[in-house]
């Protein structure tokens, strides 16, 4: 059973045939749009290299159905604090329409989660990924400033829920590497984060990081003063131009980006926490064969399309 229709029918099961209902299926048919449902297939993955067995894996089905209907309540909460992604449906309903969507989806999950794990312990342990994600939203929230910061919100934010992913799907193998795959998971969720910040840099729509003004790590290159090159973003960031003023160079920007050391920065780091996931996968006691398929899915070896010029 593909894993939208997981979905719907745990979005069914759970809410009566009202409005409510309508609206979270609504939401889920957007997003599952162009969507490959990372989290789940992560989640998968592990059970799948740990487990000595499928005994288990319609819990699996379950959980893989909880993980992604978590992700989709962060996405819309995500969505209404930066106020961006206008053309989503949850963006053009009204606001505590969508905020009531995305509790629910977040009481589905925490809901159908108590009825497939018993497991006190590794109940609180996801809580505290959980509580760690949304810390690290909170740090976005609130503004970084330099690249250290940068990278412990970016750990907090997205490899929390990575880790999230890959311990659920442990939870079930009769294995312990918790720690390895809970220390690999963090830097997964780097990585993720930093291809989508040099893919959002190069992009200037109305639901970019330049309107934003979010600092990523090419941003933040460009915001020192010693790079002489980036004294137009430097302008823009401590507001001396406008959005609208900045849009006409654009081309100058990208160049920029391009030719000053910005974005092969950010893909020094994205290379740095790549081999920190391969030298934590090969640390497991795993056949080759294992070891091979952790890397090749867990870091999709696909260069992005800016890597290719």
């Amino acid at each position: 059973m593909k894993i939208k229709a997981l979905l719907e029918q745990m979005l069914v099961d759970y809410t009566s045939k009202n409005q409510l209902q309508k609206d979270l299926l609504e939401v889920l048919e957007e997003k599952s749009n162009n969507y490959s449902f990372p989290f789940a297939k992560s989640l998968e993955l592990h059970y799948s290299i740990f487990s000595e067995s499928n005994n288990e894996y319609s819990k699996v089905n379950d959980l893989k159905s909880c993980i992604e209907v978590l992700i989709l309540a962060l996405d819309i909460i995500d969505d209404l604090q930066d106020n961006d992604n206008y053309d989503s449906i949850w963006m053009k309903n009204n606001q505590a329409s969508a905020i009531n969507v995305s509790i629910s989806l977040m009481t589905i999950f925490q809901h159908k989660l108590l009825e497939i794990i018993d497991d006190k312990v590794l109940i609180q342990g996801l809580t505290k990924y959980l509580l760690n994600a949304i810390e690290g939203q909170h740090q976005d929230i609130n503004g970084i400033h330099n690249v250290e910061q940068y990278l412990e919100m970016t750990r907090q934010k997205s490899g929390s829920l990575m880790a999230l992913a890959n311990v659920l799907g442990l939870s079930f193998a009769k294995m312990d590497y918790k720690q390895i795959i809970e220390d690999y998971s963090y830097d997964l969720g780097l990585i993720a984060q930093i291809s989508n910040d040099i893919q959002d840099v190069i992009q200037f729509d109305e639901k970019s990081d330049w309107k934003l003004k979010k600092k990523t790590l090419p941003i933040l290159y460009l915001l020192n003063p010693a790079i002489k090159e980036g004294e137009l973003v430097r302008k823009y960031y401590y507001g001396d131009l406008s959005y609208e003023e900045l849009l006409p160079q654009k081309n100058t920007i990208i160049t920029t980006l391009k030719h000053s050391g910005a974005l092969n920065f950010a893909f020094a780091q994205k290379i740095i926490y790549e081999h920190r996931v391969m030298n934590k996968v090969n640390s497991l006691p795993l056949c080759s064969e294992k070891k091979d398929l952790l890397c090749d899915q867990l870091l999709n070896k696909t260069k992005l399309p800016i890597e290719k010029e």
